[in-house]
């Protein structure tokens, strides 16, 4: 491996790693973990799911979700009701608490993409685009030959 391209994983790492903290930084601030953005959008979006319907829109099982929800649930983001037609189910709705906390966080989560992009000129943002699409068709290539 040449030494650009070990700086340039280098600096992908160290790119991803603070992302993180950052983004860890603006879910805590509204009592949020990851991948709970992501619910309480598609629970605004499709009002009313199931849990085994919203867990197979995220492509996850109805034991991992569930986690999540109770613990969305307790913090007063979703309420759970049972279905009229259904006592076995509950249907899965999200607060006015909930909704706020969600679109608190995905502001703040623009000014961190914001300022990712801040100092990439207009015209370089979608070669940064393809550079990253490359990278990744590699990377799932090598995945598929080496059965990762």
């Amino acid at each position: 491996m040449e030494k650009g391209e070990q700086l340039a994983i280098k600096l992908f790492g160290e790119l991803l790693r603070d992302y993180h903290n950052v983004a860890n930084k603006v879910l805590n601030k509204y009592g949020l973990y990851k991948g709970q953005p992501f619910i309480l959008k598609c629970i605004k979006q499709y009002p009313s799911m199931t849990q085994k319907e919203l867990a197979k829109k995220m492509g996850v099982t109805k034991s991992t979700i569930g986690k999540s929800i109770r613990r969305m649930e307790k913090m007063g983001f979703l309420k759970r009701t049972q279905d009229l037609k259904d006592c076995r189910c509950n249907r899965i709705r999200i607060t006015e608490k909930g909704i706020e906390a969600l679109e608190n966080c995905q502001k703040d989560m623009n000014k961190i993409i914001e300022a990712l992009y801040s100092k990439i000129p207009k015209e370089e943002k979608d070669l940064v685009i393809q550079i990253l699409k490359k990278l990744l068709e590699g990377l799932n290539s090598l995945k598929k030959e080496e059965n990762l």
